[in-house]
C-alpha cells in the first residue's frame, strides 16, 4: 500500500475528502461520504497516520470486498451454466436449483470442492495490485464491488423468477434498485451494466416487475434513496468550498458536472498517437484469460433457456465496446494499461468468465476422469494463486514509495515565502493540492489550478477565497468577449520587482493561448519563475539557487529515482519531472554563460554547477533509447562537454590545474555519450560527430588545446570513435 498519494486523481479524491469540497466530474459523492468518514474515523484510531495512509487503507479494505464479491459472482455464474450443462432436464435443474436456494449444500455435479471458482477473486484482487488502484486511493475499487454486487444481485433476482413465476420479489428488487443508484453515484460508467440488467429484470416474460406495484414502488424509492449521495454535492456547492469544482446551484450545472459535459460525457481522450508494439508473451499471457471466457461464453449460448449469464455478457460487451469507442484509445501497451487502470468494469466480468470457464473445465474433468484426477485440482487452483502472487508482488509492493510526496515537497521547499504558484497537468495539481488541504504544508504559498479558471463557473465559486488575486474578466479564455488571455492576468499579478509576491508555474501554460510566452520562465526548481519581459537574471544568484535546490534533491534522487519502468507508471511520469528540470536548468545556464560579463572566476563556479547538473543526468538516463521517455536528444550531451571543456580551460588559466583534468575527464564522458547517440540515430559521419570524435579519440580538450594523451587510467570506449572515423570509402 502506498504511504502517500499516488498518481492519478488519487490527490485530488483524497484532497476534496478532506477540505469537503466537490471533486472533478462526476463528482464521486459516496467515494467522498465513505472515504470522509473513514479517515475521519481511523484518525480517532490512529492518529499518528496521516490523510493519504487512511485513504489508502480504507481503498484496500473495499478492494478486498471487491474481490469477494467476484468470487461470489463466480459462484452464481458457473452454477448457473453448469446446472443446466449437466443435468439432463429443465426438471431436473428447476430442482437443483431450488434446492441451492434452500439450503448452502454444494453443487452436485463437480463445483463441491469450491476452489476452483476462487481463481477468478484471486486474479482480480492481484489483477487491482498489478494496476495500482487496490493500493492508492481511487474510486476504481469501490466501482468494482458495486457493479459486483450489482450482478450478483442481478442472478439471484432472476433465479428468483424462474423459481417463483408468480411474482417479483419487492426485497430484491429493492436490493437492485438501490445499488443501482449507488453504482451511479459513485461512478457513471456503471450504467452501462444498468441499462442491460434492468430492462430484463423489468420486463421478465413470467414476472414483469412493472406489473407488481409493491415491487415496483420497492426498486424506485430505493433507487432514489441510493441517488441521494448527490444532495451533498448541491449542499457544498452551496457553501462554494475552496477547490470545489463546478457550480450545482442549478439545475444546468447540476447536469453539466453529473454528466461530465465539461470533458465530454464516457470520454478519456479526444486524440491519442501510438506506436508501442507487443510482445509475444504478453500476448499469449492475454490469450489464457480469453480462452477460459470463451469457454464459459460458448457453454452459456449453447443453452437454450440461460437468460440469466445471456444478459450478463450482454453487459460485458455493451461496456467493453462502448466505452473503448467512446475513450478514443488505441491497443498500444500504454493505451491498454490506461485503460485497465481507468476503466475496470469490463474486468469484474471477465474475471468472473475466466473463474466460470475455469469452473466448467474442472465439472468435466470431475465427471470424465479418475479420483486421482479430481485430486489434483484443488491443488492446481492454489498453485494458479501462487504463480500469480509472487509475478506480482515484488512489483506491486509500494510500501517504501515516497516519490509523490517528496516531489510535492520539493516543488513547494524551492518557492520562496509568499508566493503565488500556478499549476498545469494532473499531476502537479492533484499532488500539491493533497499537500495543500490535507497536510497543511507552505500555507504560505497559494496555489492556482490552471485548468480550473478556463471555466466560467470559478469565477462566482472560488475567486472569493483569493483576496489578493487579480482576475482581469470573468473567464480565462483569449477568444470570448467576457475573457481574458494569460498575458492579461500575468500584468495583472506578476510584480515588477523583487518586493512584491513572486509569481512560479509548474507545468506547461493552458493550450491554446501563446500571449503568456512573452514573459520568461526561469528554470530555478520543479517550477519556473515567471518574470517579466526583458527582465534581468542575475545568473550568478541563478546557479547558487539552482545548486541549493540540486541539493535538497539529492535524498529524492538516491532514495526514490528509478522505482519502475513500464509504460503508463505514474512513477515514471514523476521522474521524468525532475530530468526535464535538470535539463532546462542546465540549458539556461549554457545558454546565458557566455554572453554575460562575468569574472573567470564566476563563470567557473556557474558552470561547475551546469556540469553537476549533466552528470546527474548522466546517471538518472544510463542505458536509455528512444523509446523512453528519459530519453535526451544528442545536442544535450554536446553541450554538456562544452561547458565542461570550457570549465576546464578556465581552472586551469585560474591555477587550478587538478580541477581542470578532472573536468576534462568529464568533457570526454559527456562526449562519448553523444558519439553513442550519433551512431543511435544514424548520424554517426554529420560534421559535429566527426569533429568531436576526434577529440575524444586524441583526448584533446579543444577549448585549452591541452592532451590527455598520457592519462592511460582513462577508460573510454574506442567503439564508438572507431565506428565513426574508420568511415568506408
Amino acid at each position: 500500500m502506498y504511504p502517500w498519494v499516488a498518481g492519478g486523481d488519487s490527490g485530488e479524491l483524497v484532497a476534496s475528502a478532506c477540505s469537503l469540497s466537490v471533486a472533478h466530474p462526476p463528482g464521486y459523492p459516496l467515494y467522498q461520504l465513505i472515504f470522509v468518514a473513514s479517515m475521519s474515523f481511523i484518525g480517532l484510531v490512529r492518529p499518528d497516520t496521516s490523510p493519504a495512509w487512511r485513504a489508502n487503507f480504507t481503498n484496500a479494505i473495499i478492494a478486498g470486498f471487491a474481490a469477494t464479491g467476484v468470487v461470489i459472482l463466480t459462484l452464481f455464474l458457473s452454477r448457473t451454466v453448469i446446472a443446466e450443462q449437466f443435468e439432463k432436464t429443465e426438471e431436473k435443474e428447476h430442482n437443483y436449483l431450488k434446492r441451492k436456494s434452500k439450503s448452502s449444500t454444494n453443487m452436485k455435479k463437480g463445483i463441491k470442492k469450491g476452489p476452483p471458482s476462487r481463481i477468478s477473486g484471486h486474479s482480480v484482487r492481484y489483477f487491482t495490485i498489478n494496476l495500482g488502484i487496490r493500493n492508492n486511493a481511487e474510486v476504481f475499487s469501490l466501482n468494482n464491488l458495486l457493479c459486483g454486487a450489482l450482478l450478483s444481485i442481478f442472478v439471484l433476482y432472476m433465479q428468483h423468477l424462474e423459481l417463483n413465476s408468480s411474482a417479483p420479489s419487492p426485497y430484491y428488487a429493492a436490493l437492485l434498485g438501490l445499488v443501482s443508484g449507488l453504482c451511479i453515484s459513485n461512478q457513471h460508467t456503471s450504467i452501462f451494466f444498468i441499462i442491460v440488467c434492468i430492462p430484463v429484470a423489468c420486463f421478465h416474460q413470467s414476472a414483469s416487475l412493472l406489473c407488481d406495484t409493491r415491487a415496483l414502488v420497492c426498486a424506485v424509492t430505493a433507487g432514489v434513496l441510493g441517488l441521494s449521495p448527490y444532495a451533498y454535492l448541491i449542499y457544498r456547492s452551496f457553501q462554494r468550498p475552496l477547490d470545489g469544482w463546478g457550480d450545482q446551484r442549478n439545475v444546468d450545472g447540476f447536469l453539466t458536472h453529473f454528466f461530465r459535459r465539461e470533458y465530454g460525457t464516457f470520454h478519456l481522450a479526444s486524440e491519442w498517437e501510438s506506436g508501442e508494439g507487443q510482445t509475444l508473451a504478453k500476448f499469449l499471457r492475454r490469450q489464457v484469460g480469453f480462452i477460459l471466457m470463451g469457454i464459459f461464453i460458448f457453454s452459456t449460448l449453447q443453452q437454450k433457456h440461460n437468460s440469466v449469464c445471456k444478459t450478463v455478457i450482454v453487459a460485458y460487451f455493451a461496456y467493453a465496446l462502448a466505452l473503448n469507442m467512446l475513450a478514443n484509445l488505441t491497443f498500444s501497451e500504454l493505451h491498454i494499461s490506461i485503460l485497465k487502470r481507468m476503466w475496470q468494469q469490463s474486468t469484474v466480468l471477465g474475471m468472473a468468465f475466466v473463474g466460470s470457464g475455469f469452473s466448467i473445465i474442472c465439472v468435466w474433468l470431475d465427471n470424465k476422469h479418475s479420483r486421482s484426477v479430481k485430486s489434483i485440482l484443488p491443488y492446481l487452483t492454489i498453485l494458479l494463486f501462487l504463480v500469480r502472487v509472487r509475478s506480482v508482488y515484488n512489483q506491486m509492493d509500494q510500501s517504501e514509495t515516497w516519490l509523490f510526496g517528496h516531489y510535492a515537497t520539493d516543488l513547494l521547499d524551492s518557492l520562496p515565502f509568499n508566493s503565488l504558484l500556478l499549476v498545469n497537468d494532473d499531476m502537479n495539481c492533484n499532488l500539491i493540492h493533497y499537500l495543500k488541504r490535507c497536510e497543511d504544508y507552505r500555507p504560505d504559498v497559494n496555489f492556482v489550478r490552471l485548468p480550473l479558471i478556463t471555466y466560467e463557473w470559478w469565477k462566482p465559486m472560488q475567486l472569493h477565497h483569493f483576496d489578493d488575486l487579480v482576475f482581469p474578466a470573468d473567464v480565462h479564455h483569449p477568444y470570448k468577449l467576457n475573457g481574458f488571455a494569460m498575458k492579461d492576468f500575468l500584468k495583472a499579478n506578476v510584480p515588477r520587482s523583487k518586493d512584491g509576491r513572486q509569481v512560479f508555474v509548474a507545468g506547461e501554460w493552458k493550450s491554446g493561448d501563446e500571449t503568456q510566452d512573452i514573459f520568461q520562465r526561469i528554470p530555478v526548481g520543479l517550477s519556473d519563475h515567471v518574470l517579466w519581459p526583458k527582465s534581468t537574471v542575475n545568473l550568478v544568484d541563478f546557479s547558487k539557487s539552482v545548486k541549493i535546490n540540486f541539493e535538497k534533491l539529492q535524498q529524492t534522487f538516491s532514495n526514490s529515482f528509478l522505482v519502475g519502468s513500464s509504460a503508463g507508471n505514474w512513477e515514471l511520469v514523476v521522474q521524468e519531472k525532475y530530468v526535464h528540470y535538470l535539463v532546462m536548468a542546465s540549458h539556461f545556464i549554457a545558454e546565458k554563460v557566455f554572453t554575460e560579463d562575468l569574472s573567470s572566476s564566476d563563470q567557473v563556479d556557474i558552470l561547475d554547477v551546469a556540469v553537476l547538473l549533466y552528470e546527474k543526468m548522466m546517471i538518472l538516463t544510463t542505458d536509455m533509447t528512444e523509446k523512453d521517455i528519459f530519453y535526451l536528444h544528442r545536442a544535450v550531451w554536446r553541450n554538456a562537454g562544452l561547458c565542461a571543456g570550457v570549465a576546464g580551460n578556465l581552472m586551469r588559466n585560474l591555477g587550478q590545474e587538478k580541477e581542470s583534468v578532472q573536468m576534462a575527464k568529464k568533457m570526454f564522458s559527456f562526449w562519448v555519450r553523444f558519439l553513442k547517440h550519433c551512431i543511435a540515430d544514424g548520424d554517426a559521419y554529420e560534421t559535429q560527430c566527426t569533429e568531436i570524435a576526434q577529440f575524444v579519440k586524441l583526448r584533446v580538450n579543444p577549448y585549452s588545446n591541452q592532451s590527455f594523451e598520457s592519462y592511460h587510467d582513462w577508460e573510454f570506449a574506442d567503439i564508438e570513435t572507431s565506428a565513426i572515423l574508420n568511415r568506408p570509402t
